[in-house]
């Protein structure tokens, strides 16, 4: 019988220490590097943890993995090539107090900060045990650290043999691939540092803001698209970029190169130093950028602030006013007397993530509907919770409440629930979840699942509850971008079973998206839900509601987004021949 037991993985990172016969200049052509004949990286080893397992301790509870990481780490050296001490260099940064945080993702990227790595290889080792003899096999890869780029991937084998002894087959199995992955590893790095290596530049505008790729910037007068690809083609390694496409507003870089080394002073050039080069330049055109760095990819948002410079109607004008245009649903809204003091209405409005992609409007969706919840539809203000940018704890709080007020009403209440943010969907059972803005779409248990909150707000009986869900549940994202878990596939997720009395809005079917509408400054089903809350100054059937809304979402997401997005209404059986004469106020 062959038993196969995955014996533990390791991360290995490697910081180039020296480059022997280096010669770096420039030519009439570009900023090149000339040559270099030898690479010399230094090598720290790391193991791998899993969810339960503490990176800062794990060597120390475990002798097997601090066997195979001195036995990969004895594989180096015997090459010439130069290690650093893991656990020197975890000492030294608790003794510092370097950690910030308990996250295993965090430690493992300060440690590579603190080890000033370029490259990191990750090591599977796994142990095969059968009566025909016993063997361990290596998979070695590598990746530039910065990037994450792979740079060389590599399976040794032990071979079979009668023994126990697991580390001398480890040794075995690294010594049987290590040659040639050292090789292809240091030519590959050889080559970034002839040709550079590549990131990502993503550039889109904040909600609001009054410019756009094509407005004339600077003192030539040049879109800004035009002047941020000059820029780009100067500072990428030999001109070398690809742009992956442009719209007014956005524009994404899907390859650009830049240097393995700063050529003025031999130090490590990483993505964050050539951001920080694009915003200073943005800066100077009188822009007002916000950066930030995730791995091989920059992130430029521009604020919904004009630029001091922007031209209009060929002249040059100075506005350092921060302008957010309204839309027509923001202003002129219906007032009427308040009346329903036994409405309880909870509005999640989460925009800005810290893990994920931000969702366009989300925060003035959530804005606007309360102030219709209170003016329009008369709810008292006490009776409303608006929770904007809320976490995972923020949001069990307010369904809470919402549960503990229908229970204390005793079936007198009516129920709103509006969220406007990200839904994800689990692709085990297509179960449906919504993401607070500390949540992570790869870890489900940081999200709230659907079918539970539906369970929540229906435990206690109700006059009626009703829900708008101004989300989508594929993995997608309002800006035709995906989660960050997500993969290109848009999943199509279950329909939850909607119990009692509830009525459920929904802004889209299957794995459409919720699309945003950029000229009204809302979600495309937000936007047409106020609309008709104004048109009828509150006094609409559910059902005029519900075809308005589809009708017009239809209609206006082909025409705006070029995509099909089509709102959809889910009741419990109590209220399925009856939801149709329901209202609001």
């Amino acid at each position: 019988m062959l038993m196969k037991i995955k014996y533990f993985l390791l991360a290995l990172i490697l910081s180039q220490t020296g480059i022997v016969n280096f010669v770096s200049g420039q030519n009439a052509d570009s900023n090149s590097i000339r040559q270099v004949i030898t690479v010399q990286p230094k090598i720290m080893v790391i193991p791998y943890t899993k969810e339960s397992e503490d990176l800062r301790t794990l060597l120390e509870n475990d002798e097997n993995k601090r066997i195979a990481v001195t036995k990969i780490k004895e594989s180096f050296d015997s090459r010439g090539f130069t290690t650093v001490d893991f656990v020197a260099k975890l000492k030294a940064a608790e003794d510092n107090k370097v950690f910030t945080s308990d996250n295993q993702t965090d430690i493992k990227s300060q440690i590579i900060d603190i080890s000033g790595a370029d490259v990191y290889v990750q090591a599977e080792v796994i142990i095969e045990k059968s009566n025909t003899g016993n063997s361990v096999k290596v998979i070695l890869t590598a990746y530039e650290a910065s990037t994450g780029n792979s740079l060389a991937n590599k399976v040794g084998e032990s071979g079979k043999f009668y023994t126990e002894d697991f580390n001398k087959l480890t040794s075995k199995a690294v010594e049987n691939c290590v040659e040639d992955f050292l090789n292809v590893m240091q030519s590959k790095f050889t080559d970034m540092l002839n040709n550079g290596k590549s990131v990502i530049i993503n550039l889109s505008f904040d909600a609001g803001s009054p410019n756009k790729m094509s407005s004339e910037i600077g003192s030539d007068g040049l879109p800004l698209s035009d002047q941020i690809e000059s820029w780009i083609g100067i500072n990428a390694l030999k001109n070398n970029y690809h742009i992956q496409g442009t719209t007014d507003f956005k524009m994404i870089f899907d390859d650009v190169k830049i240097p393995l080394k700063d050529q003025s002073t031999g130090t490590n050039y990483n993505p964050n130093k050539f951001a920080l080069e694009l915003f200073k330049f943005l800066k100077g055109l009188g822009l007002q950028p916000k950066k930030d760095v995730k791995g091989n990819t920059i992130y430029i948002t521009f604020s919904n602030s004009k630029p001091d410079n922007v031209i209009q109607n060929n002249t040059k004008t100075e506005d350092k006013n921060t302008i957010t245009g309204i839309s027509d649903v923001d202003i002129n809204i219906p007032v009427n007397a308040q009346t329903g003091d036994k409405t309880f209405v909870v509005i999640i409005a989460n925009e800005n993530y810290q893990k994920e992609v931000k969702v366009q409007y989300a925060s003035n969706d959530g804005k606007v509907f309360k102030e219709y919840c209170e003016k329009t539809l008369g709810i008292p203000s006490k009776n409303i919770h608006f929770a904007q940018d809320a976490s995972f704890g923020n949001m069990r709080s307010e369904i809470k409440w919402i549960s503990d007020v229908a229970s204390a009403y005793t079936g007198q209440a009516k129920i709103i629930f509006y969220y406007a943010g990200h839904g994800m969907p689990n692709e085990a059972d297509k179960s449906a979840y919504l993401l607070p803005v500390d949540g992570f779409s790869s870890d489900f248990e940081t999200a709230i699942k659907l079918d539970d909150l539906y369970n929540r707000l229906t435990a206690n009986p109700t006059q009626s509850i009703t829900v708008f869900l101004d989300a989508c549940f594929s993995g997608s994202a309002r800006d035709n971008g995906m989660l960050a878990n997500a993969r290109s596939v848009k999943i199509t997720p279950k329909t939850d079973v909607i119990k009692g009395n509830m009525v459920v809005f929904s802004a889209a079917t299957g794995n459409e998206t919720a699309y945003p509408y950029k000229e009204k400054q809302h979600g495309l089903f937000t936007y047409f839900l106020l609309k008709k809350l104004q048109d009828t100054k509150g006094n609409v059937d559910y059902q005029t509601l519900s075809g308005y809304i589809t009708e017009n979402v239809k209609q206006q997401s082909i025409v705006v987004n070029q995509k099909s997005q089509t709102p959809q209404v889910n009741t419990g059986s109590q209220v399925q021949n009856i939801w149709q004469t329901f209202k609001l106020k």
